[in-house]
């Protein structure tokens, strides 16, 4: 199931989508909300791979409700699928860059040198922003779009042992 999940970057999307919009069984409408957008026919997919996975539910009114109110991958990437789910949202966050103005998006960076004890702090302080965030989200009573939130953190050198940069 995670396979099948994580192997459209849409089918994430599609879950928040259709427990919060009416969108009355009309799979056009939810891929035209997507950005890029997709075709009826990967939207109706992805629902019914998601009913089967009993990520979401048809309610008492016909609609569609999540079973649970957050699903995350976790700190540890655990599969292929997952990796190349990663790999798939660090694409479309690039592609935002000339997508969207910058007003619609926030995109930074910063490349510093960091110890490994503090490069553990950092990483523990990124995973617990992360469960904030989903908080926030689990709490808001009043979804308004679907966002993608992508924090990486990963070495750009070898490690060091002296401040003239020699390899350990």
């Amino acid at each position: 199931s995670e396979y099948e999940y994580y192997s459209s970057w849409y089918t994430p999307v599609i879950r928040e989508l259709v427990t919060t919009v009416d969108f009355a069984g009309d799979f056009k409408k939810i891929g035209a909300m997507i950005i890029p957008p997709i075709s009826a026919s990967e939207v109706e997919k992805s629902v019914y791979l998601l009913m089967e996975l009993n990520f979401i539910q048809k309610d008492h009114n016909g609609g569609y409700r999540k079973t649970t109110a957050s699903l995350s991958t976790g700190p540890q990437v655990r599969s292929v699928a997952v990796a190349n789910y990663h790999k798939s949202m660090m694409k479309l966050a690039s592609e935002s860059i000339e997508r969207f103005p910058s007003q619609k998006r926030d995109i930074t960076s910063i490349t510093i040198g960091i110890s490994e004890e503090n490069y553990r702090v950092v990483i523990d302080k990124l995973q617990s922003f992360r469960k904030e965030f989903l908080e926030l989200s689990e709490a808001d009573p009043n979804p308004e779009r679907v966002v993608q939130l992508n924090l990486q953190l990963f070495p750009l050198s070898t490690e060091f042992c002296s401040r003239r940069g020699e390899e350990c």
